[in-house]
């Protein structure tokens, strides 16, 4: 068999579909990278990476194959004789893409009339309805399509039952929400409407409540370069934007969030497959009318991105009923679960072989690691004290902020003095150490002091929460329940302090963006005033 690579997106999808036969000695697998598209980046190097066998397109072209697999419908296939297996690298013929061999638009996914017409072409399709959609441009293509399912959107799904794991390894921790932001490629996409939706949603989601994940079409990827992708979101990842790789972590990052912020790209159909809350942020006239992601989207919310984005959240995850998706999924994904099977039927019924007995298995994804992800060192603290005495305080990440708006209450920054950008250091009213002192606290306490001139309060880690010296002299022990940030717990001390308030005792906990109200989440505050 011979498989051809030609863009990130639809090389990962021939891969993902050869898992479907694996462990079988008959078959011989050979790769071969046409190059030939705008969006080839990073593809040599998946396949080196994986140790493929390659050849080139010279020997691919006169050596003789039984069968031929790819994802893009772009490969000149006119060269080849034998039945070549076209897989989708989406959901389906959803959008309109502009055509590279005219001036016009084609719709995405289709084999090119002069593939189509000289090659022995054989789709796959995930639902019959794509076929139809087919048998309106070629007759003949629609007769030699096959419906079996999606390989992809089966995975994800087998990905479910392992969500606590996979929010695990992203660091969300339970009572925390995860929003995942998605975004296909182009200028009507989520991203290339609103360039600064991942720094945007940083800064208004309270840290201690969420955590936000991005999955950027591979096409970014390829024309952007990875390096290019943290340059342009560099902001954001240092505020801990987890930034899923373009190669793998998609699915598993789905099956985490609480909620998704998409467009008409294929992930926002596959996140709405499993019955996630769904915001569209934009929604681009290239997606076609009458598709599974047209339905979607006419019974979708979309996000205002002048509005605050927190409380839209809040009633989109509120507001979800379950299964309200229902009728595009249904119109996209058939036989459901049931896609590795009848993949590899066809596959071996195309190679003239028997398939194994056991059959194929759909694995869940694994845990998804996150793209250059960075610990948030240096935070803006906004706080303020309630009728009954209990502090109320959340926190966002520095490198996000918005040095305009004034919010109700107090605000000041917190930063660790491991932070990278001395700004946040040199300018925060609390400076700490996020590790344990290598001294003893009260000299360690002095030297942040003296060191940060600007800083009204010092703090370094303690068993059980942290001690802390005022400006004035007043040593300060604070102790809570576990899993309260060191910056939390020196944000109560700070809004005690700077409104008068500071005394011995315990002080209740308002969490920004955490339910903890109902705990009962209590805070001791030990004041040891300055001597004199």
């Amino acid at each position: 068999m011979l498989v051809i690579a030609r863009t990130f997106t639809s090389t990962i999808r021939v891969l993902e579909a050869l898992d479907c036969l694996r462990d079988d000695v008959r078959l011989r697998v050979r790769f071969c990278f046409d190059d030939t598209s705008a969006f080839h980046g990073g593809v040599a190097e998946l396949l080196s990476r994986l140790e493929t066998p390659q050849v080139t397109w010279d020997e691919a072209v006169k050596a003789g194959h039984d069968l031929i697999i790819t994802a893009s419908e772009n490969v000149d296939l006119t060269p080849f004789n034998a039945p070549v297996v076209v897989l989708p690298h989406g959901v389906g013929f959803q959008k309109l893409v502009p055509d590279s061999n005219g001036s016009g638009r084609r719709l995405s996914g289709v084999v090119p009339a002069a593939s189509r017409d000289s090659a022995d072409v054989r789709p796959v399709v995930s639902h019959p309805d794509q076929r139809e959609r087919l048998r309106s441009i070629s007759p003949r293509l629609a007769e030699h399509t096959t419906v079996v399912g999606d390989l992809a959107y089966d995975r994800a799904r087998a990905g479910l039952r392992l969500r606590d794991r996979y929010r695990d390894a992203l660091g969300v921790a339970p009572g925390r929400r995860l929003v995942l932001l998605t975004s296909t490629w182009k200028d009507e996409s989520a991203l290339g409407a609103h360039n600064d939706l991942p720094a945007r949603l940083l800064a208004d989601l309270p840290f201690d409540g969420h955590r936000v994940a991005a999955v950027l079409h591979p096409n970014i990827w390829s024309e952007h370069s990875p390096w290019e992708v943290r340059r342009l979101y560099s902001a954001a990842l240092e505020a801990g934007l987890l930034l899923i790789p373009p190669d793998d972590g998609w699915a598993a990052a789905l099956a985490a969030a609480d909620c998704v912020i998409g467009d008409h790209g294929s992930v926002t159909l596959y996140a709405a497959g499993l019955d996630r809350p769904l915001l569209l942020a934009a929604f681009g006239d290239e997606a076609v009318p009458g598709t599974a992601i047209a339905r979607l989207a006419a019974r979708t919310g979309r996000l205002d991105v002048h509005a605050p984005l927190a409380p839209q959240i809040d009633r989109a995850i509120a507001g979800h009923v379950p299964g309200r998706h229902t009728e595009a999924v249904d119109q996209a994904f058939a036989y459901v679960d049931e896609a590795a099977p009848r993949f590899a039927r066809m596959v071996y019924g195309l190679l003239g072989l028997e398939a194994p007995a056991a059959g194929p298995r759909t694995l869940a994804p694994g845990p998804p690691v996150p793209h250059h992800a960075r610990r948030v060192t240096a935070f803006e603290v906004r706080s303020h004290i309630d009728a009954d005495g209990g502090v109320h305080v959340a926190r966002y990440p520095a490198a996000v902020r918005s040095v305009h708006e004034e919010p109700d209450g107090l605000r000041h920054l917190c930063a660790a003095e491991s932070e990278p950008d001395s700004r946040f250091v040199e300018n925060a009213s609390v400076v700490h150490r996020d590790t344990a002192p290598g001294s003893a606290a009260p000299a360690e306490l002095r030297r942040l002091l003296d060191l940060y001139p600007g800083a009204l309060l010092s703090a370094v880690p303690a068993e059980g929460g942290c001690d802390c010296l005022a400006r004035d002299g007043a040593a300060i022990r604070v102790r809570s329940a576990p899993g309260v940030a060191l910056p939390v717990l020196t944000g109560v001390v700070y809004t005690l302090l700077r409104t008068g308030r500071l005394t011995s005792g315990d002080v209740p906990l308002r969490l920004g963006g955490v339910p903890w109200e109902a705990a009962g989440v209590r805070v001791h505050v030990e004041v040891d005033p300055p001597p004199g």
